[in-house]
């Protein structure tokens, strides 16, 4: 709802997560880089995939430095999950995963 965007009274958010079920995020990437967005994670073709800004651009990485000790792996296990078990079994699933 900004008509314009300061940087300064209105930092950019921690992470961004994308959820490609239609198109791709590579054209949002440059933007979320501009913006100075630290880290992106994208879920594309039930695969989680974590980026992290370096200089100008990103860099593929194997764990956040947001959520630093973020259970990625049980994550993923989940998320590769969810469309043959319920919700509540697969978030108990998770919780069992990440205890």
């Amino acid at each position: 709802g900004l008509a314009t965007i300061d940087l300064e009274s209105s930092p950019p958010p921690d992470l961004v997560i994308e959820v490609e079920h239609t198109s791709s995020a590579v054209s949002k990437m440059p933007i979320y880089a501009a913006l100075r967005v630290p880290e992106v994670w994208r879920w594309q073709n039930e695969t989680l995939t974590v980026y992290r800004l370096a200089q100008d651009d990103y860099q593929e990485q194997s764990h956040s430095q947001t959520l630093a000790g973020f259970p990625l792996e049980p994550l993923r296990t989940a998320l590769s999950r969810r469309l043959s078990v319920n919700e509540t079994s697969l978030v108990a699933e998770f919780r069992k995963l990440v205890s």
